[in-house]
């Protein structure tokens, strides 16, 4: 999977690209963000959407991404940097999904999409 381009919250072109590619994977942060009292932890749902031309491989895709990321303790997430700002590298307490993976339909170009809600935990 390190292949495959990844988009955060926003489906956008890439550089010179005269377009955004048919299959990409697009994670998006669903509301939320809240501290349970039981840990000081912040859980964060997140929700992943696959995409592709042919819905068997944006199916397989999503599976991929559920069986990476599905009940992984302790991932390190990469450092990134916004407008100059650089935001550390973290690692996570959990990731866990709340579904398998779901087909949502056709976008607008008929692409066939399909989603995987998560619940990532994480320390302040």
């Amino acid at each position: 999977m390190p292949a495959e381009i990844v988009f955060k919250n926003h489906r956008v072109k890439i550089g010179a690209a005269r377009s955004v590619p048919d299959r990409n994977i697009l994670v998006r942060e669903s509301p939320g963000g809240i501290r349970p009292a039981w840990a000081g932890n912040i859980l964060q749902p997140i929700q992943v959407i696959t995409r592709d031309k042919d819905a068997p491989k944006a199916r397989a895709l999503a599976y991929d991404v559920y069986n990476l990321l599905n009940d992984r303790i302790g991932l390190i997430l990469p450092a990134t940097t916004v407008d100059g700002v650089i935001y550390p590298a973290f690692q996570t307490a959990q990731i866990s999904s709340t579904n398998v993976p779901y087909p949502i339909g056709p976008d607008a170009n008929g692409r066939f999409e399909f989603s995987i809600n998560l619940n990532l935990i994480y320390g302040r």
